[in-house]
Parts: C-alpha cells; structure tokens; sequence
C-alpha cells in the first residue's frame, strides 16, 4: 500500500463518515495559504475561524494566565 499524504488521508476518513456520524474534527494552523484547498472546500468542515494575531497586551495576559 502507497503512503498518501496527511491531507489526502484525512480527506479520505471524512468521505467515509455518514450524515448520522457523531464526530468533531478541529484543525488548527498558523498556514492558512498552504492548505489543500480540498480541506477547506464547502461542505469539509461547517465552520472556519480566524482568530488573528494577538497584540501585546494579549500575549502578555496569556503568558500570565497560561
């Protein structure tokens, strides 16, 4: 069996999910551009959230608190 890819695998689990499959799949990435545009094609995943770069005060709020 040929080795697939990480993306490619991934795709691969999801196609076989049923409407009836209870599974939550959170990705997280600082590389948005390089995606395979396949895992973020309408109807992958049903939410994106960009959550930006955190100035200052949050960084330093979450080195605190982290």
């Amino acid at each position: 069996m040929r080795e697939l890819f990480p993306a490619a695998c991934l795709l691969t689990d999801l196609n076989s999910l049923t409407v009836t499959s209870q599974v939550l799949v959170i990705g997280a990435t600082n590389r948005p551009d390089s995606l395979d545009p396949a895992l973020r094609r309408a109807g992958r995943f049903d939410r994106e959230i960009c959550l930006g770069i955190p100035d200052e005060a949050a960084r330093l709020r979450s080195a605190i608190h982290g």
